[in-house]
């Protein structure tokens, strides 16, 4: 989380003239092997959190104060039915009993 608040949309290297032609950021997941909006979801918040704020934010941002209003936002995501890694780890639903090594149907845990 703390890499993707680190995201950087113009990088400081360059010039004014070349800055002009930043319009913007993006922040993409790879899905080929994500087989449900719920996986999608599970594995893109609060983690899109970050990048929204870095692509907004016009001034100095501070990881810690984003933390703060990161818990704001996850009961915003809880208002909407969301899935989304918490980092206490998945919820009791969010895994596959019969395979230990999965979080959400088809989709393989980190290691």
């Amino acid at each position: 989380m703390e890499t993707m608040y680190g995201f950087a949309p113009v990088p400081p290297e360059l010039t004014g003239a070349e800055r002009a032609y930043v319009l913007g950021g993006q922040a993409g997941i790879r899905t080929e092997h994500m087989d449900s909006p719920r996986t999608v979801g599970y594995f893109a918040f609060p983690r899109l959190c970050a990048p929204a704020e870095a692509l907004w934010s016009t001034d100095e941002r501070r990881y810690e104060e984003f933390r703060g209003r990161l818990e704001r936002r996850l009961g915003r995501l809880d208002a909407v039915g969301a899935e989304y890694r918490r980092e206490s780890g998945p919820l009791p639903w969010q895994t596959r009993p019969d395979r230990p090594s999965e979080v959400l149907p088809g989709v393989l845990r980190p290691v």
